[in-house]
């Protein structure tokens, strides 16, 4: 699916590589999804706070980082968020290791049509692997 979603923004390159560099630089774990929830780009802060490698990422989306006990309330949240501008709260990714991780979020709709940015930051105080 995630290799669909590259597809689709081909003529849309130009914009996702400059994200690509600015979050590159960030500090703070950020990830890039279409409309459907798949991730198409992640930071390399992202890829220690999840504990997968970028090309891993790509192959998943929300709801494949999203903890089991929080899957019915991120579905309603990714419904309400599409519907939305901007939204921000906390829940709990499921790092690579199987280990639940609690995160703030911030997340921005159509940074570019279609392409949607968050950035997370854990809540504990020691992140594995970060």
């Amino acid at each position: 699916m995630a290799a669909a979603a590259r597809r689709a923004i081909r003529g849309r390159r130009a914009p996702l590589e400059a994200l690509n560099a600015y979050l590159a630089a960030q500090r703070v774990a950020a990830l890039i999804a279409d409309d459907g929830g798949c991730y198409i780009g992640a930071n390399e802060t992202a890829c220690r706070l999840t504990g997968y490698s970028l090309d891993e990422l790509l192959e998943l989306s929300v709801p494949d980082l999203t903890a089991p006990e929080d899957s019915a309330p991120g579905e309603r949240l990714w419904n309400s968020f599409v519907r939305s501008n901007y939204q921000r709260g906390t829940f709990t990714i499921r790092r690579k290791d199987g280990t639940p991780l609690r995160v703030a979020y911030h997340a921005y709709k159509d940074i570019t049509h279609g392409i949607h940015l968050s950035f997370l930051l854990p809540t504990d105080a020691d992140v594995p692997g970060t």
